[in-house]
């Protein structure tokens, strides 16, 4: 469960970053920081494995290394308050469904952002 000093130490960090980066979001700043936390990407590969968008099939990110997969799908609340909602169920059923059209290979290029189409 989360708490208010980390959730304002998140915040500021992202704030940060957007500015830095100059990011157009909050959300896409988030998917930023913890591509570089969690994986400990530099600048290029973070751009490379970003697929938000309005066509992302509910994938944020997707990072290759060898043969490692790794699929994001990344959720930002802008308030404390916000941090105690569960995660979408809508999001999480786009999610499975992408994942079944990949690991089925009846993914259709033209239908998904430009990040995932790469993959």
């Amino acid at each position: 469960m989360p708490n208010l000093n980390t959730f304002s130490m998140i915040k500021e960090k992202v704030n940060k970053y957007k500015d830095d980066y100059s990011l157009e979001s909050v959300g896409a700043t988030f998917g930023w920081l913890c591509l570089e936390i969690i994986l400990d990407l530099n600048t290029d590969e973070i751009e490379d494995s970003l697929t938000d968008g309005p066509h992302d099939g509910g994938i944020d990110a997707i990072y290759i290394s060898g043969r490692d997969v790794y699929v994001f799908s990344f959720k930002y609340a802008t308030t404390f308050e916000h941090t105690r909602n569960n995660f979408p169920e809508t999001d999480l059923d786009k999610l499975l469904v992408t994942m079944d059209r990949i690991y089925g290979k009846s993914l259709i290029n033209g239908n998904y952002s430009g990040g995932l189409e790469r993959r």
